[in-house]
This record gives C-alpha cells, sequence and structure tokens, in this order.
C-alpha cells in the first residue's frame, strides 16, 4: 500500500523481503489510468530524444514536436509539477533554468542566446515530466529500459544512414551529425543496456548482451576521445564497486571487448585514440590518415587546451552573467580579434567552463550542486535498496550510477550545457528514489462504501483505520526472536 491507500506496481520478480513499503511519493495514486498514459507519453518523448529516430525518418510528419507538446499537456493537468517539486533537485534545476533566462539581457549576442535557452527549458520539461509521471519502481525500470533500447535504436541507424566520410561515424543529418554528441549518447546507454542482460529472462539476457555489443561497437566507429575517456571512467566505477571475483571478470571482459572492438576498427581510429600531442610515424596508415592525425586531430588537442585556457578567462571577465548561452564562440572570437589573434569558430569542448563562461559563476554553480544532488540521490537508492532486499531495484540504481558517471566525465570534453542526458537521468534518480521512500509511521487504510438498506438510514462513515509501521529496529528484534 502507499500513502493513498492503493497497490504499488513492482517490478517483475521483485520480492519484497522488508517490512519497510514501497510507495511512490506524496499522495500519488499512479495505479489510475491517466498517470498510465501520461507516463507512456513521456516514455515516448525520452525515446524520440535520445534514438533520434526522426531526425531520418518521417521528418515531415513533426511528430517529436506533437510528442512533445501533448507532453507539455499532461504535465499541466496531472499534477506533475507539484510533485516533481517535492524535490530539493528539482529546485535546484529550476533555479538554474530561471538563472539562464536572467542572462539574456547581458548576452553579448541576445538573439543568439534564444535557442540554447529554449534548449535549457525543454530539457526542464522533459526533467519534470519525467518526475512527476514516473511514479513505481516498475515503471522506473522501464523507463530505464526504454532510455537504454533508444541508445540502441540510435546506432542501428549508422547502418543504413551512417558514413565515414571524415574517418569518423556520423549519421547524414541531425544531432547525430555530431560524432562527439552522437558517441555520448551510445555510453550513456551502455550501462543501461547491460541492465538487461542481467535479466531472468534467457531471451531478454542474450538481446541485452547482443544489443550492448553492436552498441558499443557503434560507439567505438565514433572516434570520440572523451567519450572513450568517459568508457574508462565508467569501467573504474564499476570496478571499484563490485567484489574481487567480480573485479577479475570486470577486467576480463572488458579488456577483451574493447581489445575486440579495437582490432575491427579502421587503422586511422585505432591510432586516433591513443593520438593526444603526437603521432606515431611506424603506424601502418594511408597518407590521407597521417595528415588527418597530423592536422586535425593532434591540432584538436592543443586548440582545446586554448578553449580551455580562454573559457576560464572569460569566465573571470564576465563573472556574474557570463557571455549569454550558446555565445562562448561569439565572445571568444571577438575577444581573440581585440588582442590581434586570430581563432577558429568553436564551443568550449567542456561542458563545466562553457556554463561559467555563459552564464557566469553563479550558473556553474547551481549546475555542479544539481549534478552533485543527482549523484547523491542515486547512491542513496543503492544504499536503500541493499539495505531493504530490493535487489532489482539495487541493479537498476547502480547501472544508472554508471551512465551518470560516464556522462559527467564525458561533459569535461564535450559542450553539453543544454543537453537533456543531466536532466533525463537526475529525473530518473529522483524517481526512484521517491519509489523507495519508507511511508509515514502511520497509513491511511481506506474502507470500502457499503449500500444502504433501502428506506434506511445512511450509515456514517467509519473513521479511517491507522496502522503503525514498526521500525527496522523492531523487525530485526522481531526476526531474532523467530
Amino acid at each position: 500500500m502507499n500513502t493513498s491507500g492503493q497497490a504499488v506496481d513492482l517490478p517483475q520478480g521483485l520480492k519484497l523481503r522488508s517490512a519497510v513499503p514501497v510507495v511512490a511519493g506524496p499522495r500519488a495514486s499512479f495505479s489510475d489510468g491517466p498517470y498510465k498514459v501520461g507516463f507512456w507519453i513521456v516514455a515516448a518523448w525520452v525515446f524520440i530524444s535520445f534514438s533520434r529516430f526522426f531526425d531520418l525518418i518521417a521528418v515531415g510528419y513533426k511528430i517529436p514536436g506533437i510528442v512533445y507538446y501533448t507532453m507539455v499537456g499532461v504535465i499541466l493537468i496531472s499534477g506533475a509539477i507539484p510533485r516533481a517539486l517535492h524535490s530539493p533537485i528539482t529546485w535546484m534545476i529550476v533555479v538554474f533554468t530561471i538563472w539562464v533566462g536572467i542572462t539574456l539581457p547581458f548576452s553579448v549576442w541576445r538573439t543568439n542566446s534564444i535557442q540554447p535557452a529554449t534548449a535549457a527549458f525543454q530539457s526542464l520539461v522533459t526533467f519534470v515530466a519525467i518526475s512527476g509521471l514516473t511514479l513505481s519502481p516498475r515503471q522506473c525500470i522501464r523507463m530505464i529500459y526504454i532510455l537504454g533500447a533508444a541508445a540502441f535504436v540510435g546506432a542501428i541507424l549508422s547502418f543504413a544512414f551512417g558514413n565515414m566520410e571524415t574517418g569518423r561515424l556520423e549519421l547524414m543529418q541531425g544531432s547525430f551529425k555530431d560524432p562527439n554528441e552522437y558517441a555520448m549518447t551510445l555510453l550513456m546507454g551502455l550501462p543501461l543496456l547491460a541492465l538487461l542482460a542481467r535479466s531472468s529472462n534467457p531471451f531478454t539476457r542474450i538481446f541485452g548482451a547482443a544489443a550492448s555489443l553492436v552498441t558499443l561497437f557503434v560507439f567505438l566507429r565514433a572516434g570520440s576521445r572523451g567519450g572513450m575517456i568517459a568508457l574508462l571512467a565508467m569501467g573504474v566505477v564499476l570496478f571499484w564497486g563490485v567484489s574481487l571475483g567480480k573485479k577479475i571478470m570486470v577486467v576480463a571482459g572488458g579488456g577483451a571487448a574493447l581489445i575486440i572492438g579495437l582490432a575491427v576498427l579502421p587503422g586511422y581510429l585505432q591510432q586516433r585514440y591513443f593520438t593526444f600531442f603526437t603521432v606515431d610515424e611506424s603506424a601502418p596508415m594511408n597518407a590521407d590518415e597521417r595528415e588527418r592525425l597530423q592536422g586535425a586531430d593532434v591540432g584538436s588537442t592543443e586548440g582545446r587546451l586554448s578553449l580551455l585556457e580562454w573559457s576560464l578567462k572569460l569566465t573571470v571577465r564576465h563573472p556574474l552573467f557570463g557571455v549569454g548561452p550558446g555565445n562562448f564562440p561569439t565572445a571568444h572570437w571577438s575577444e581573440a580579434k581585440a588582442e590581434g589573434k586570430k581563432v577558429a569558430w568553436n564551443v568550449t569542448h567542456n561542458t563545466y567552463t562553457q556554463i561559467s563562461s555563459e552564464t557566469g559563476v553563479p550558473g556553474a554553480i547551481l549546475f555542479i550542486a544539481f549534478l552533485v544532488q543527482a549523484v547523491r540521490a542515486v547512491r542513496r537508492v543503492v544504499k536503500r535498496a541493499t539495505e531493504n532486499g530490493y535487489p532489482e531495484l539495487e541493479r537498476a540504481a547502480y547501472h544508472l550510477w554508471l551512465s551518470l558517471a560516464g556522462v559527467c566525465v564525458a561533459a569535461f570534453f564535450l559542450s553539453l550545457a543544454y543537453f537533456p542526458a543531466f536532466y533525463v537521468l537526475a529525473a530518473i534518480a529522483l524517481s526512484l528514489e521517491r519509489a523507495i521512500t519508507p511511508a509515514p509511521a502511520a497509513i491511511m487504510v481506506p474502507q470500502r462504501m457499503t449500500m444502504k438498506p433501502v428506506g434506511g438510514p445512511v450509515p456514517a462513515p467509519a473513521a479511517p483505520a491507522r496502522k503503525r509501521v514498526m521500525s527496522g529496529k523492531e523487525i530485526r528484534a522481531l526476526m531474532r526472536k523467530v
């Protein structure tokens, strides 16, 4: 039972080994049909956002816009907003989005800031929709599966719409034409697909393993060195959090997957992953690949160090409001020109200094605080699920933690300030935490309505019965007696 007296929708096979009830949050009646419909509309939007399916197929039908505005209508009439606001994580990202709007009048190019500010607002709407309509444990796990499936579909699209004209895999059009953003999305989905490979159903396990390998292969073809560093960081987090026996399996499995993956890649990509400041002249490459490594790739590393320096300079010069959302390239170019230097039109390639230079130090503090709160929420869910005996929720939260850790590390090398990945992962973390939070000590038990006799008096409604929930200490004492 939850606090509204309704049955809790648990994941299939979830065994409640604790007397602590699982609830969906403050007075949430999530077994009602409208909430279920709202959940699936949100799920459709998440799938569209991260698979980018409609960037390439049925482009003219405006399906993403239709789903998005339907979702907005659902959250306005369903009570999702007050439910989402029942958490400090939500308030943190709401204040950050408001601050992005406050910086607009101080932007060095106001019209150029409208699109990034709109993207930040849409990401906030997605956060509210997920955290306000993903209410039960089963829905939380389904949302994780949908996010992983979206990454897998995005990977599959590369076999029909991908090209490697630049030496790196990118799609023909849309957001995934940028191989860095493409790689980051696939990286985010990898741990979530791996969760399927841990299912008790053998067919689901086989699908999860196969989908993970395909997505990893496509991720490697995108040639994102920042993504590769984030993948290795994800492996370190996984290695650190498992037992000694599993550490050996993690090292062996991860090493085998990377060796096989790198072995089937073209020579240029193999070298790119190990090239930062110098090129190995003895490596087998053709003239075009060697020129690309010596020019674009080594130059890219040196250029990013310069961009990091410039983003910090602009943060110091514009500490309060920044140069405006999306305006780092403009400010970088104009201020370098004033100093007599020629620079290319580039983004920061670092999410954190992108936010500090474009929205000022307050914006950076709010955004980092939001991420810290999201990470803490995931870690709390892992701990509580372990203590209370919910193995499915524990696994789901741990894989979500791996995904969030990978995205946070990748953000050091990519400009993702207004990208929805942070918001979506944090919203699922919030929903998971709410789903596993113990109910208040007194749980309201609903009374059945009885039919009155014809012509008889109407009976007065009975006072609701109250049942005290035993504390964890009392439960342990009782179990010792048994």
